[in-house]
């Protein structure tokens, strides 16, 4: 454990302290059901994995699951009750959660079994965005609290950069024997 020098805590009490441990960042919103609202959604993830680190294909994949998810909730949510967005970075990943009231839901596409088409008149199905929301997170979840407001959750973690592979040296210039010195030979 790492201990506080007694020149920091002024008061010369010794306490232990993490030390290299960055809290969490959390930007929470209250936002009505509106479309318009989406942007800012999207520009505070974007802001958030650019901070952490994530890549540019993590970042894109949380802007876009922020973004799916707030435009479904926008069609399904209570229309005078605020959706209440919170969207959290770790050093590993993102989650984006939102906490909103509705009726009736229809989340069928959150079942990864389930399957898309397209209506005759060429119209894609309503929860399309939901669809592909729920497969671009690495994670989503929905519960329902004892209010009755429902939250869903989605997650996407970091990815490391792949570890470089060892450089082997070819069998023949690896010595086949004992070497000349070992032997005595020359």
């Amino acid at each position: 454990m790492f201990q506080t020098p007694r020149s920091w805590l002024g008061s010369g009490e010794v306490r232990l302290a993490e030390a290299h441990v960055k809290a969490d960042t959390v930007l929470a919103f209250e936002i009505p059901p509106d479309l318009c609202y989406a942007r800012v959604l999207t520009t505070a993830a974007e802001t958030l994995a650019e901070r952490l680190g994530l890549g540019k294909r993590e970042n894109m994949r949380f802007q876009l699951a922020v973004e799916e998810f707030f435009d479904y909730l926008t069609q399904v949510a209570v229309k005078h009750c605020p959706v209440k967005a919170v969207l959290t970075g770790k050093r590993y990943l993102v989650r984006a959660s939102f906490t909103f009231a509705a009726g009736a839901l229809n989340l069928g596409a959150l079942n990864f079994n389930s399957v898309v088409s397209i209506s005759h008149d060429g119209e894609p199905p309503q929860d399309l965005g939901l669809l592909l929301a729920a497969r671009i997170a690495d994670r989503c979840h929905l519960s329902r609290g004892e209010d009755g407001a429902f939250t869903l959750q989605a997650e996407v973690d970091m990815v490391y950069p792949k570890r470089k592979a060892c450089l082997r040296t070819s069998s023949s210039s690896l010595p086949t024997g004992p070497s000349p010195a070992a032997t005595g030979t020359s």
